[in-house]
């Protein structure tokens, strides 16, 4: 398991969209939820929401994904 942070947000991102199916096909993935648990709000919010990041830069992730907190999930 990794950190929630915006290079693993990317790497997963990038992951899901290199899903080939079975023979090798591209799957065509392009993700635009991210189910959360309750734990992991306020760092969620703070990737998806803030058009502005690190003192004036642009947030590429800037509601990029559309959020899905569930509290049927557990961060352990």
């Amino acid at each position: 398991r990794q950190p929630l942070n915006a290079a693993n947000l990317d790497a997963a991102i990038t992951a899901m969209q290199g899903f080939n199916a079975d023979g090798g096909r591209p799957m065509g993935v392009n993700p635009d939820v991210i189910l959360f648990p309750t734990t992991l709000r306020a760092q969620v919010e703070s990737l998806i929401d803030r058009e502005l990041i690190n003192g004036g830069e642009g947030n590429t992730h800037y509601k990029r994904l559309r959020k899905v907190m569930s509290h049927y999930l557990a961060t352990t």
